[in-house]
């Protein structure tokens, strides 16, 4: 049996670390300014006030007022603090050390302070924000780790759970090296685009490798996890299907797939624009709607009113299906932080409303806002998860050429991932437009390849 866990505060977080933080180990989380080191030390500090446990704020950086002025919702009575953060006298009596070395003059006293407060606390959990400015009470990197690793015996043997911040030091990378010596470490990473977390040692369990989106807000860090594939189970709530396939409604269509598409799978519909791919579309949600089975349409391109005027134009009944809790619309506006919050956004939302199908309109929108590099992987693993759960996926993929004498399916290498491709085109006869539709692919069942 491993070493027990314990709640770091977070709940993705968490997740990721198979339960929380090893349990009177030495834990480090590093970042650069303003990704939330402190953010996830108070919340670290915050759960163990609300588990009963004594708590320790150790700042060598900070006063507490700052950080109760920054942090109110995080910061409380309940959490003790020790300000070993130079005063304001440091700097109008100018104590600057001429003939000594900081580490001469205030490693001792320091020390001290440290050892008298954990001594009479005797806390639970510490947050020591940051051990970077241990870096400051050695006289060089040999001293500097012979005393993080006496200080990290100390706090081990005291059983205490224990959090460093740490800022990564491009002068100093002997910083680097005390990472060999906690039990847990991750880190925060912050840039103009994006900010992530990775997770990088945990001696106590096995964790979820990767990097993971996460936000800070006023409550602390909010970190999304989307569940593991081999961990999902099929939605209590899909039935067993009378077929094993729905079709469009329309024999023309229904006999170029030789009977139609299979539930629980991924269909590309693919085409330029206005060559009909979501007339074609709702031709299928309607007999899916007609079967009970309720659809939850992504629109990332359309305003939800133009949307169902058009599908009224052309006598598909949208606001019947609405009203009968068939069909829900939802509108795209780029409020989630990233395709992963959106994502497990996309499955809070089909569980608890008890959706059977998903539609993403179009897919070219949701890769193009958050990135290629960055949408192509979590989308894989959004189908994945669908799939497992039950849910019939549509992906509708607007081609940029109008009329081309090239063919390929998408330009985002989307393949892989779909079960069954059906395409649009625009092909010119004799000088002359005319409209084409075709099966690429279609995994599981047989169909016409003739156009």
């Amino acid at each position: 049996m491993g070493q027990r866990k314990i709640s770091t505060g977070c709940e993705g977080l968490d997740t990721l670390l198979r339960g929380g933080f090893p349990e009177g180990g030495i834990c480090l989380v590093e970042g650069m300014p303003g990704a939330g080191k402190t953010t996830l030390g108070l919340q670290f500090l915050r759960q163990g006030v609300k588990e009963g446990q004594k708590v320790l704020f150790i700042s060598l950086e900070e006063p507490e007022a700052q950080i109760k002025k920054f942090f109110p919702q995080l910061f409380s009575e309940e959490i003790h603090f020790l300000d070993v953060s130079p005063s304001s006298t440091f700097f109008t009596e100018n104590k600057i050390y001429d003939v000594f070395t900081p580490a001469d003059v205030e490693r001792d006293p320091i020390t001290r302070r440290l050892y008298q407060e954990i001594e009479t606390l005797k806390p639970d959990r510490i947050l020591i924000d940051s051990a970077t400015q241990f870096r400051f009470l050695a006289n060089n990197p040999y001293q500097f780790l012979r005393y993080m690793i006496s200080f990290f015996s100390f706090l081990r043997e005291k059983g205490i759970t224990t959090l460093f911040t740490s800022e990564p030091d491009q002068a100093h990378q002997d910083i680097v090296d005390i990472r060999y010596n906690v039990d847990c470490a991750l880190r925060l990473t912050k840039t103009s685009e994006e900010m992530y977390l990775e997770i990088f040692k945990d001696r106590s369990s096995d964790f979820r490798a990767g990097y993971f989106d996460y936000r800070v807000t006023e409550k602390g860090l909010v970190v999304t996890v989307l569940p593991e594939v081999s961990s999902v189970k099929k939605l209590p709530f899909i039935k067993e299907k009378v077929t094993d396939t729905f079709s469009s409604g329309v024999p023309n269509i229904d006999e170029l797939l030789e009977g139609g598409f299979p539930f629980a799978s991924v269909t590309l519909i693919t085409g330029p624009s206005g060559v009909g791919k979501t007339t074609l579309l709702m031709q299928f949600l309607k007999q899916l709607a007609l079967l009970n089975h309720p659809i939850l349409y992504y629109s990332f391109d359309e305003r939800v009113e133009s949307l169902v005027s058009r599908y009224e134009s052309v006598n598909i009944p949208v606001n019947s299906l609405i009203e009968q809790k068939k069909l829900h619309i939802l509108e795209f506006f780029g409020e989630s932080q990233s395709s992963y919050e959106l994502i497990g956004e996309t499955i809070e939302t089909i569980t608890k409303n008890k959706m059977e199908v998903l539609v993403l309109d179009s897919v070219n929108t949701f890769i193009e806002y958050y990135g290629k590099e960055k949408t192509i992987r979590p989308l894989m693993l959004f189908c994945k998860i669908l799939l497992k759960m039950g849910v019939t996926v549509f992906l509708i993929h607007e081609d940029s050429k109008v009329v081309s004498t090239e063919f390929q399916a998408t330009q985002y290498n989307l393949s892989n991932i779909t079960d069954n491709i059906l395409f649009l085109r625009y092909i010119e006869v004799e000088g002359s437009i005319r409209r084409a539709i075709g099966v690429l692919k279609k995994r599981r069942l047989r169909f016409q390849q003739e156009t």
